[in-house]
C-alpha cells in the first residue's frame, strides 16, 4: 500500500483516479460557429487541433469518462426537481462538488479529497412552508456545518443565504459566527435541522431550529421578522459542507427515505421525505424566488430614490389626488400592501409638478408592485370616490417614461445578462454550470422572472 492512509484507511485507487485525471491532456477552447463551419486556414487549424487532442484524449490509457453534461443531467431530472409526484428525496448529485461522491441509494455522501476550501453537498427537496426536519449521521469523524440555504447558494459555501450550525459550536449566517451549542464530529454524532413555516398576516416567518443526539438547542435562526424587510425568506433545501480543517466526511441522511427514518424525531415536525403538495417548491421556482431576492438586497435607498432598479420594480400611478404629497402617498401604498409603518424605505415615490395627477413609485422587490396591480384601485384621498390607479411601466404614458431617463440618468445601464459570460468562463475552466445558473438563465430565456408574481405566491410575502 503505498497511500497516504488518510483518515486511517487506505486510498489508493481514489487516489490512482485523481492522478488520472489531473493528467488529462486540456482541449482548446473552440468558439461554437467554429466547431462545424470552417471559415478560414486559421479556423481549420483550430478544429482540427481541437478534434485531434480529443481522439489522443479518447485513447489515453486508463482514462476515467466524462461526466455528463449538467445540462443533460438537468433535463433528465426535470421531473424529479419540479413535480412532487417523482421528486427525489436525499443528496442531489447535480448539487455537489467534485470532491463529493453518492452511494448509489443517494443518502449517503463521502469527501475523497482535502481541500483548502469549503465542499459540499445539498439535499432534496426544497421546502417552502409547513414543519420539517431531516437529521445528518456520522459514520466517521469529520468538521462539518449542517443547515440550509436557497436554491442559488452554491454547494461549497454558506453565504447570506444559508444558515448552518457548525463543528465548532457556532452558528453560522454568511460571514457571521456566533456561539450556538455544543461542538459535534464524532462517529455516530446525529445532527437534526429543523425549519418552520409561519404566516403573521402577509408576511412569512422562518425559524430554524436544531438537535444534537436528540437534545433540542432552540431557535438558531428567525428569518423575516415583521420589522425587518431588509431579508425575506425563501424556499429552502438541505445543505452540508466539509470544512477545510478536520477530517473527511462520510455521513447518512436520514428523514428523506423510509429505508433512513429520523433517529430523534422533534414534536410536531415531519421528515422531509413526507413533504406534502402545499410545502414543496418546484426547483425553479426556488431559484427565481432566491435570486429576486438576492437582488433586493443588493438594493440601496439611492437606487429608490434614482430609480435604478429593474423596470419590474417600477409602476405609475394616475388619477393621484392633488392634495396628496409623496410621504402621504408612500403611506397609503405601504396600507395598501399590509406592511408595517416602518417599511417605508421599501420604496419611493416621485411626484412630478409639471403632470401632478401621474407620479412613479419604485419598489424592493418586483412582488411589491405586482401585489400593488392586483390591489389596484387604492384609496388614498380625502374623498371616498375618489381612487388612485395603478399599471405597470410597459403601460406607462410617454410623460412618465420621459421623466424616468431624466431620474435615473444618462449613466444608467440596465442589468446585462451574465448567462453569454457565465458559458465562457466554465468553459475556458473546463468545469460545470452550477445547476441554478441553469435554472435561472432557463427562466430568463422564457421570461418567467418578469413581474414578479411567482416570487409572490412562493414566498408569501
Amino acid at each position: 500500500c503505498t497511500c497516504l492512509r488518510r483518515s486511517s484507511r487506505c486510498t489508493c485507487l481514489i487516489d490512482s483516479k485523481w492522478l488520472q485525471r489531473k493528467r488529462h491532456p486540456v482541449v482548446p477552447y473552440v468558439p461554437p460557429h467554429l466547431r462545424d463551419v470552417d471559415l478560414d486556414e486559421d479556423s481549420d487549424s483550430c478544429h482540427e487541433e481541437a478534434v485531434t487532442t480529443g481522439a489522443v484524449r479518447e485513447e489515453a490509457e486508463g482514462s476515467v469518462p466524462p461526466s455528463p453534461n449538467m445540462r443533460t443531467l438537468a433535463r433528465s431530472w426535470k421531473g424529479r426537481l419540479e413535480d412532487r409526484t417523482c421528486m427525489s428525496c436525499g443528496f442531489n448529485p447535480l448539487q455537489m462538488d467534485s470532491s463529493i461522491t453518492l452511494h448509489a441509494d443517494g443518502i449517503v455522501a463521502e469527501c475523497t479529497e482535502f481541500s483548502f476550501s469549503s465542499q459540499g453537498v445539498k439535499g432534496l427537496p426544497v421546502i417552502r412552508g409547513g414543519r420539517y426536519q431531516f437529521e445528518v449521521e456520522f459514520l466517521r469523524p469529520a468538521a462539518l456545518l449542517v443547515g440550509w440555504s436557497s436554491a442559488m447558494s452554491l454547494p461549497s459555501s454558506f453565504d447570506f443565504q444559508g444558515y448552518g450550525y457548525c463543528s465548532d459550536g457556532t452558528k453560522v449566517h454568511g460571514q457571521k459566527a456566533e456561539p450556538y451549542a455544543s461542538k459535534f464530529g464524532k462517529t455516530g454524532d446525529i445532527v437534526g435541522a429543523c425549519i418552520e413555516w409561519s404566516q403573521v398576516g402577509s408576511s412569512s416567518i422562518v425559524r430554524l431550529s436544531f438537535l444534537l443526539n436528540g437534545q433540542e438547542l432552540g431557535v438558531a435562526f428567525k428569518i423575516g421578522i415583521a420589522s425587518d424587510l431588509l431579508e425575506l425568506p425563501v424556499p429552502l433545501q438541505p445543505h452540508i459542507c466539509q470544512l477545510p480543517s478536520g477530517g473527511l466526511f462520510q455521513v447518512q441522511l436520514r428523514g428523506a427515505t423510509e429505508r433512513r427514518p429520523l433517529r430523534y424525531e422533534s414534536l410536531g415536525f415531519k421528515p422531509i421525505g413526507a413533504v406534502e403538495a402545499p410545502d414543496f417548491c418546484p426547483f425553479s421556482k426556488a431559484v427565481a424566488v432566491a435570486s429576486q431576492e438576492r437582488a433586493a438586497v443588493s438594493l440601496t435607498k439611492e437606487h429608490l430614490r434614482g430609480f435604478r432598479v429593474p423596470d419590474d420594480n417600477i409602476l405609475e400611478l394616475y388619477d393621484v389626488p392633488e392634495e396628496l404629497g409623496a410621504l402621504e402617498l408612500e403611506a397609503c401604498l405601504i396600507r395598501a400592501l399590509d406592511l408595517p409603518a416602518k417599511a417605508a424605505g421599501v420604496l419611493h415615490v416621485d411626484i412630478d409638478r409639471a403632470a401632478p395627477f401621474v407620479s412613479l413609485v419604485a419598489f424592493l422587490r418586483p412582488s411589491y408592485a405586482s401585489r400593488l396591480i392586483a390591489a389596484a384601485p387604492l384609496q388614498c384621498g380625502l374623498d371616498a370616490a375618489a381612487s388612485v390607479q395603478v399599471r405597470a411601466l410597459q403601460h406607462a404614458t410617454a410623460a412618465s417614461k420621459v421623466r424616468l431617463r431624466q431620474l435615473r440618468g444618462d449613466e444608467f445601464r440596465p442589468k446585462a445578462d451574465p448567462s453569454a459570460a457565465r458559458r465562457l468562463i466554465h468553459g475556458c475552466l473546463q468545469s460545470q454550470i452550477p445547476l441554478p445558473h441553469l435554472m435561472e438563465e432557463k427562466i430568463r430565456q422564457l421570461g418567467g422572472g418578469r413581474g414578479g408574481a411567482a416570487v409572490t405566491q412562493v414566498s408569501g410575502e
